[in-house]
């Protein structure tokens, strides 16, 4: 898939999970570092441009979350084992 393309569908998905900064700030911050290889930090540029977004902070939010939305949807194998140990470490704790 070209990253052009790539980026379109990140536009889509920004738009169906409407997310805004509004949303999103009603949950409890957390601040964190991240350390990306410069070419993945090239593409969430190139996303922040086309999506017009004005932090970098928030363009690595929303990719965060189209990428976890998408994993939802599809169902990741992954991202259902994941769920499911933390649903079991959650019970085993009360």
């Amino acid at each position: 898939m070209s990253s052009t393309l790539r980026i379109k569908n990140f536009l889509l998905y920004k738009k169906l999970l409407n997310l805004t900064r509004r949303t999103q700030m009603k949950e409890q911050v957390l601040r964190k570092t991240l350390l990306l290889p410069e070419s993945l930090w090239e593409e969430a540029e190139d996303f922040r441009f086309l999506a017009r977004i004005k932090s970098d902070t928030e363009v690595v939010r929303t990719l965060m979350q189209a990428g976890l939305y998408l994993m939802k949807l599809r169902e990741d194998p992954v991202y259902v084992k994941a769920e499911e140990e933390a649903v079991e470490r959650l019970n085993n704790q009360g």
